[in-house]
């Protein structure tokens, strides 16, 4: 008689609250890599779509990570754009959260599993979403210190952008990347020149003669008025300005 047909007769053919585990990692690794290969990846396949559609949004967002990896382990098998698109979400809202942990190597895995489950056509199917995984991938990389994989993902979002504010987003990890790499005067160039294409040049090398016409230019945008005035102004709202001050 096996394990589970005694446990089903002593429970009067009741379902017994019972659960089963190794008694060690190694043994557990060692009945994993036993299984086929095709089959382990369906039974991961058929755990994430488990967990997805049996869980309450509070123990998804719980269990996010566990139900990542079991769709990882078989992203191949996943084909209908939709699944894929739905899963390449659920990378990366895990990328988000490991970020936020600090664990950026993670992050950036699963920010370009996500690119890689939502296809270079997501570019023309969901583009705000592209973007926000593009620029997503660039800004992991600039934080493990990966300036060859930032790059490749800062020009993949150039090549597909289509606005300069959308181009600013990942000029902007350029740039803390080359103030990170101690290259400050290449980050001032780029700035500059990310300036320049949403339309509010510098100039770089200034003279007296600029300098004091700019502060005549902001005394005439001040129009004389107190700091309390100054103080009461609403906050701009102008997504151009915004992203000028922050260069």
């Amino acid at each position: 008689m096996s394990v589970g047909t005694a446990y089903w007769e002593a429970s009067d053919g009741e379902v017994p609250n019972f659960e089963f585990r190794f008694s060690h990692d190694r043994i557990q690794q060692a009945a994993y890599s036993l299984i086929p290969d095709r089959i382990r990846r369906e039974t991961h396949l058929k755990l994430g779509w488990a967990l997805l559609d049996g869980l309450t949004e509070e123990a998804l967002d719980y269990h996010l990570f566990d139900i990542v990896e079991h769709f990882n382990e078989a992203a191949e098998l996943i084909k209908d754009t939709a699944e894929r698109d739905r899963v390449s979400r659920l990378n990366y809202a895990a990328g988000q959260r490991a970020l936020q942990s600090a664990a950026y190597a993670h992050g950036y895995t699963y920010f370009r599993r996500a690119a890689a489950l939502s296809g270079r056509d997501a570019w023309e199917r969901d583009y705000a979403y592209a973007l926000d995984v593009g620029v997503e991938s660039a800004r992991a990389a600039y934080l493990t210190g990966d300036s060859d994989a930032m790059d490749q993902a800062a020009d993949e979002v150039l090549a597909h952008s289509r606005s300069p504010l959308d181009s600013f987003r990942a000029q902007e990890v350029r740039a803390l990347s080359l103030v990170g790499r101690q290259k400050a005067i290449e980050a001032l160039e780029l700035a500059l020149e990310t300036m320049a294409s949403l339309g509010h040049t510098l100039i770089a090398d200034p003279t007296a003669e600029d300098v004091e016409q700019g502060l005549v230019a902001t005394l005439g945008l001040l129009n004389n008025r107190s700091n309390e005035e100054i103080a009461a102004l609403p906050e701009t709202q102008d997504p151009v300005g915004l992203a000028i001050m922050r260069l």
